[in-house]
């Protein structure tokens, strides 16, 4: 008597497309709720920051291994709100004005603010900690996708 045998084709381009597909929807998915993270934890004054927020589409493949993902902000001083400036920032030293003999600026109360250098402002990261805060749950979302995409393969 032979024992039971079960066979099956597995088709290998099937399987990394789905892959592929399954790693392009969990990423986009995954920065979904990063990006929303970050809004949330970007400071609020115009909302200029927080609006330009935003991730681009993903670009490469998962079994390329170049599968990568953008995430930023346009507002123009998005990195010194992100790092800090002056003495709080990557520089770690006073600002000083390159071309005149102060910097000077509208402050929150429309009064003009005249100074020789300033300290800078402390960082006030969102988009650092979106991601580091999520990193378990980004790769939870990324196998999921994955995982779904493989059943489809299966039927």
């Amino acid at each position: 008597m032979s024992k039971p045998r079960i066979e099956f084709e597995l088709d290998m381009k099937d399987l990394l497309a789905a892959f592929d597909r399954g790693g392009d929807r969990g990423i986009r998915a995954a920065a979904d709720v990063i990006v929303a993270q970050a809004r949330g934890k970007a400071p609020q004054r115009t909302g200029q920051l927080v609006n330009s927020i935003q991730a681009q589409p993903p670009e490469g493949s998962l079994t390329g291994g170049d599968l990568t993902l953008a995430i930023g902000a346009g507002a123009p001083y998005a990195t010194f709100v992100e790092f800090g400036t002056g003495i709080h920032g990557p520089k770690q030293q006073r600002i000083y004005p390159t071309t005149k003999k102060a910097l000077s600026w509208k402050g929150a109360d429309g009064n003009r603010i005249t100074v020789r250098s300033t300290q800078g402002m402390k960082a006030q990261p969102y988009l650092r900690p979106a991601v580091e805060e999520n990193v378990d749950m980004i790769g939870n979302i990324i196998a999921d996708s994955i995982d779904n995409e493989l059943d489809k393969v299966g039927k």
